[in-house]
């Protein structure tokens, strides 16, 4: 179905310092043509890509994107999981199937979910993963864990404004009496006591 455009692409036999651009051409064609196609045959298409060409994770990670948009979880897990088969590095998949994997909640989906965001962290991320080990250790009622990953996430730049649009979230993990201490004891060595107030505030 896409000879054409293997072809088409494949012809010009770029010199190496190309050899990025093209592929990231090539992807967004293949990209553009699955769009079209249903799951069914989206999977064949690109297998027969995959066969012929290369594998792309950004393919796979693409095509899992525009599933969890549908709300279709169970397949953008695979593809992002697909997308992790081929660059196990890869950051969008690995940060976007931990937080599928929250979703499930179950116990293993957690703990596969804090080593994906883990991997992400030691390779120097986003404050927003930090942050969201700071919230799954919070959850876990683990104030120690908390309080190292919200420094660490306010160290890398995080707003401390975003404890403030995530109170509703925030006030069922202070629940427990030993995860609202230790927060309080941050907050206040930080200057942040009214946030500490309007986190307790109804």
């Amino acid at each position: 179905m896409l000879t054409w455009l293997w072809i088409g692409l494949l012809s010009a036999e770029p010199t190496p310092p190309f050899s990025v651009s093209l592929d990231r051409e090539i992807e967004d064609q293949v990209l553009l043509q699955l769009q079209s196609l249903t799951e069914q045959e989206q999977s064949v298409v690109l297998d027969s890509f995959e066969k012929r060409v290369f594998r792309s994770a950004r393919i796979h990670y693409e095509l899992g994107l525009q599933y969890n948009k549908l709300g279709n979880t169970s397949t953008a897990e695979q593809e992002y999981r697909k997308a992790l088969g081929i660059n196990p590095q890869y950051t969008p998949a690995l940060y976007d199937l931990a937080e599928i994997l929250l979703l499930q909640g179950s116990v293993d989906s957690v703990v596969e979910a804090k080593h994906h965001l883990t991997t992400l962290q030691e390779a120097g991320s986003h404050w927003v993963v930090s942050y969201r080990l700071a919230q799954i250790a919070a959850s876990e009622q683990d104030p120690r864990v908390m309080e190292q990953q919200l420094k660490r996430a306010l160290r890398e730049g995080m707003p401390s404004q975003i404890l403030m649009d995530d109170k509703v979230q925030w006030r069922g993990y202070l629940i427990d009496s030993n995860v609202a201490l230790s927060m309080e004891l941050l907050l206040s060595a930080l200057g942040h006591e009214a946030i500490w107030k309007s986190l307790q505030s109804q």
